[in-house]
């Protein structure tokens, strides 16, 4: 996992045709089946499309990938691996597929986009799958999430608006620690856990409410209190 990332010079990975585990094609590293994808150089630049045979991304497998600009992931997939785009700073356009259950930790840390479509398919958003994407301007979480992990959206000073859907139980601690820009918020009913810290940081969030039904929170006056 991770074994080639961050390593900016490197354009092609090419496998000898005797291997019985590994396969390259175009440069990229892929398990002998082409249902994993292990490692994408990081000195490629462009668009990428994965092929559709793919059903698991690997660990970190385009961490550092700074000259990417899109991705273009088969609805095979389920899952975003912890760290798979850590660091590419030129990703523009993200589209995650709605086959997608889970998005691991650090999985889009310092992306460039201003914007996300999170499907309705993902169940939980991992630690600081979202943080310091500098650029990112709004998050729609969708009503099927259940949980948004520790530091998930750190650091996004770019955040203006963030919708929290009725199906969210806990917030992990930091969610939203220095979203710089976020002016307001609301709470829903749903939800039952805010971890210590998780709107730390956020110098323009003049108002927190929440759901009248809540019965774990309240709010007094835009301050976040618990319910008794």
């Amino acid at each position: 996992e991770g074994a080639f990332s961050s390593c900016i010079g490197l354009a092609s990975i090419d496998v000898d045709l005797r291997n019985l585990s590994y396969k390259s094609v175009n440069g990229v590293l892929f398990n002998k089946a082409l249902t994993t994808i292990i490692a994408y150089p990081s000195g490629k630049s462009g668009s990428y499309v994965i092929p559709n045979s793919v059903k698991s991304i690997g660990e970190s497998a385009f961490s550092g990938s700074s000259g990417l600009t899109s991705v273009t992931i088969p609805n095979s997939v389920t899952s975003i691996a912890a760290g798979t785009f850590s660091g590419c700073s030129g990703l523009t356009s993200v589209t995650i597929p709605n086959s997608v259950k889970s998005i691991g930790a650090h999985a889009y840390f310092g992306c460039g986009f201003t914007s996300v479509t999170i499907p309705n398919s993902v169940k939980s958003i991992g630690e600081g799958a979202f943080s310091n994407c500098t650029g990112l301007a709004s998050v729609t979480i969708p009503n099927s999430v259940k949980s948004i992990g520790a530091y998930a959206f750190a650091s996004c000073g770019g955040i203006t608006s963030v919708t929290i859907p009725n199906s969210v139980k806990s917030i992990g601690e930091g969610a939203f620690f220095s979203c710089t820009s976020l002016a307001s918020l609301t709470i829903p009913s749903s939800v039952t856990f805010i971890a210590a810290g998780t709107f730390g940081g956020c110098s323009g969030l003049a108002s927190i409410d929440v759901d009248l039904r809540n019965l774990s929170y309240k709010s007094v006056n835009g301050v976040l209190f618990n319910k008794a």
